[in-house]
């Protein structure tokens, strides 16, 4: 009887023990997942910074200059918009169970 009950013990630090393994790596990958999105985040506003020193640098018409500078303006704000309603998603970047 008490050989089954070590055996039973064996079994549940065993099962532990993979748990805190797989919980292990599904932390890593949100936080692969975050530091991606952040580098992502980094670029578009990179990228936008640079269309905009390029439209006023490079174009001469202030109407199309005007317009340019807008749209990006607008492309600008709906990222902004997208990142903070991200942001609000607790289930987006912590698991459900905590």
């Amino acid at each position: 009887m008490e050989r089954n009950s070590w055996k039973e013990i064996s079994s549940d630090i065993s099962d532990v023990t993979k748990k805190i393994k797989e919980k292990v790596a599904d932390e890593d990958l949100v936080s692969d997942l975050k530091d991606s999105l952040n580098s992502t985040i980094e670029s578009a506003s990179q990228v936008l910074k640079e269309i905009t020193d390029a439209v006023q640098n490079t174009i001469s018409d202030e109407e199309i200059k005007n317009e340019t500078k807008e749209v990006v303006s607008k492309i600008n704000l709906e990222l902004k918009g997208l990142i903070n309603s991200l942001k609000g998603e607790k289930s987006l970047f912590n698991s459900e169970e905590e």
